[in-house]
């Protein structure tokens, strides 16, 4: 909950498990309050107005921009493993830590890298 609107966990892990947080291209958040809907109305010719049956909501969709200040390629290959589509996964944003909805990928992740190089240490 402290870390509300940067933050959310994806099949019970935490963006911060892959070394990413969410953040806001610009100054500002846009995003839907909601998901888009249709009005069911009926109109007849021998009333005035329409009758109004109920809404019909559509999927909702929420695109976010993930940064990092350093990934390392296994973090990297974590992450696209993890966010493969065909699975629905539990999403809990960090706003709301007391609901889940479940979610999927529905397109794959665009990534924009700007690589530097790191000695590390692997036990082979």
């Amino acid at each position: 909950m402290n870390r509300s609107f940067i933050s959310f966990s994806y099949g019970g892990k935490n963006i911060e498990e892959f070394n990413l947080i969410a953040t806001i291209d610009g100054n500002r958040m846009q995003r839907n309050a909601y998901s888009s809907f249709d009005d069911l109305t009926t109109i007849y010719d021998a009333l005035n107005g329409q009758f109004y049956w109920g809404t019909y909501y559509h999927t909702n969709n929420l695109s976010l921009t993930l940064s990092t200040d350093g990934m390392t390629q296994v973090e990297l290959d974590n992450f696209r493993h993890w966010f493969m589509g065909g699975k629905a996964k539990e999403l809990i944003l960090s706003e709301h830590p007391n609901r889940a909805i479940m979610a999927r990928v529905s397109d794959p992740p665009a990534l924009k890298l700007l690589p530097f190089e790191k000695r590390v240490n692997m036990q082979i």
